[in-house]
């Protein structure tokens, strides 16, 4: 988590009610739900507190200001008032759709049009959805004859002319690959095989201008769906934030503010991967709007993987992780915001700045360009490996190692120099003697959470057994300890050491 100017957990609006939801009982909450437990200290130990830089979350107060519910964002699938508009007179008008699958053509004038591809092993039927100029609509539901069977692909060519002059959310529903062009330049590229999903881009138009327009959709078996849908400007609006519903009143009038942003299963599942690190478009415009009008602002993210959030860490003073915290999240995430907990969680993963950062997803090395995880990543995380706050300080001192022959034992010291109770996550990394070959720039070999009182010191202890110190050798196909100089480092975060020795093993 990240805290910019000691805002958490001081004057707060509780801006969504799904951090207010649950009412359990903080430490003995606990849900049984079938055959799954839901307990409260589970969703709290997994809550990570990024950034909290002035600090913001720090003091509690009791002025606080209940506002509900002001805005939820939808997120790429869910697609909604995202981008679930198809095209009319009102926005715009196209003269001609033509129509390429494979070779056979078909061409087509068009003002509105949605379209539907659905194919199986016996024959593929088109849903479509065209008025004409005058107009006639057509019928849906028929057989095209020009579409083969799967896998197949499709090529659409249009002009557009748009009335009204603005952003505009480009949202190209596909199941399997598709990609977008708008006069030569790519706007949407996800050419790759997947289940139905939201692709979004956005543009700006502006109005009496023709666009030429190409998207290019293939289906490599099973379902076949493409749908082009569009969110375009609302020319009654008079600011962005206003298409956010009530959320820039409620941000004027609070001193502070809570937006709950992330993603879900329609963005990453299993089967389904992410083509961004990035929040959802229309999410990254609704945060700087409301921080725009209230910098007093705090982000709690809800997501199970990495985001890329350089503008948010940048501006938004406060940034707490929730990840999926399941049914006792709302009051693991109220109780952090408001002082009652002081967060101790810790990121299981590096979060990158920009999807470049990592190499191709079918690139299974570890070490190639700039490296993959912490083990191996040579540039700058947005947050490390192993990160994560509290609303106390920790100071790390007397560090001392020693070989017991079949392990390893590192001791130091942990004192709490702020003024909350809380605890911290220790963590040992080990640098590995030359062996010839690419070894990790440093590795996890131990940690241990502990709760230490302010004002108060604890020892440490961590035992590293020497078979972990292991790598797989290639020439002599076998594990191998290698034997040299090691650097054990103690720290915070695998980019936090505070402390370090060499030991010869």
């Amino acid at each position: 988590m990240k805290q910019d100017s000691n805002l958490l957990p001081a004057v707060l609006l509780a801006a969504l009610s799904v951090l207010l939801s649950a009412t359990m009982p903080a430490q003995a909450a606990e849900v049984a739900c079938g055959k799954w437990t839901v307990r409260y200290d589970d969703a709290a130990h997994n809550v990570t507190l990024l950034k909290n830089g002035t600090p913001v979350l720090s003091e509690v107060s009791s002025r606080f200001k209940f506002g509900g519910t002001v805005y939820q964002t939808s997120s790429y699938g869910s697609g909604g008032t995202l981008a679930d508009e198809p095209l009319t007179d009102a926005v715009g008008s196209g003269r001609r759709l033509t129509i390429t699958y494979n070779g056979p053509s078909a061409s087509l004038p068009v003002v509105e049009q949605n379209y539907y591809l659905y194919a199986d092993a016996d024959y593929v039927l088109t849903d479509v959805v065209l008025r004409m100029p005058g107009g006639q609509r057509l019928e849906s539901n028929y057989i095209a004859p020009v579409i083969p069977r799967a896998p197949f692909s499709a090529r659409w060519t249009t002009e557009l002319c748009p009335t009204v002059t603005g952003n505009y959310i480009i949202n190209l529903r596909t199941d399997d690959g598709c990609r977008m062009w708008i006069d030569g330049k790519q706007v949407l590229d996800a050419w790759v095989s997947h289940p139905a999903t939201d692709n979004v881009a956005e543009v700006t138009l502006e109005a009496g201008r023709r666009y030429h327009v190409v998207i290019e959709y293939f289906d490599g078996g099973g379902d076949a769906y493409a749908r082009l849908l569009w969110k375009a400007p609302n020319v009654s609006k008079t600011s962005r934030i206003e298409y956010f519903g009530d959320a820039g009143k409620a941000a004027r009038e609070c001193d502070a503010v809570v937006a709950v942003l992330g993603i879900d299963k329609s963005i990453e599942r299993e089967g389904q991967d992410r083509y961004t690190l990035d929040l959802p478009a229309d999410q990254r415009e609704f945060i700087q709007e409301l921080y725009r009008i209230n910098p007093r602002t705090v982000v709690v993210l809800v997501a199970g993987s990495s985001l890329a959030l350089n503008w948010i860490d940048a501006h938004v003073p406060a940034v707490l992780d929730a990840w999926y915290p399941g049914e006792q999240g709302g009051t693991a995430v109220a109780e952090a915001l408001f002082g009652d907990y002081n967060p101790g969680g810790r990121l299981p993963l590096t979060f990158y700045r920009l999807t470049d950062d990592l190499p191709a997803f079918d690139d299974y090395s570890l070490t190639g360009a700039s490296g993959r995880t912490y083990q191996y990543f040579t540039g700058k995380p947005l947050y490390e490996f192993g990160y994560g706050l509290s609303y106390t300080t920790f100071r790390y001192s007397q560090l001392a190692t020693r070989d017991l022959g079949e392990s390893v034992e590192v001791t130091f010291t942990v004192a709490n120099t702020g003024k909350r109770d809380g605890d911290e996550v220790a963590q040992v990394y080990v640098h590995y003697p030359a062996t010839g070959t690419y070894m990790p720039i440093k590795q996890l070999r131990g940690f241990e959470r502990v709760h230490i009182a302010r004002g108060k010191k604890q020892a440490v202890r961590v035992v590293i057994p020497k078979k972990e110190l292991r790598y797989w050798d290639e020439n002599r196909r076998a594990f191998v300890t290698p034997k040299g100089q090691y650097t054990i480092m103690v720290g915070s975060s695998s980019e936090r050491i505070h402390l370090q020795s060499d030991i010869n093993l």
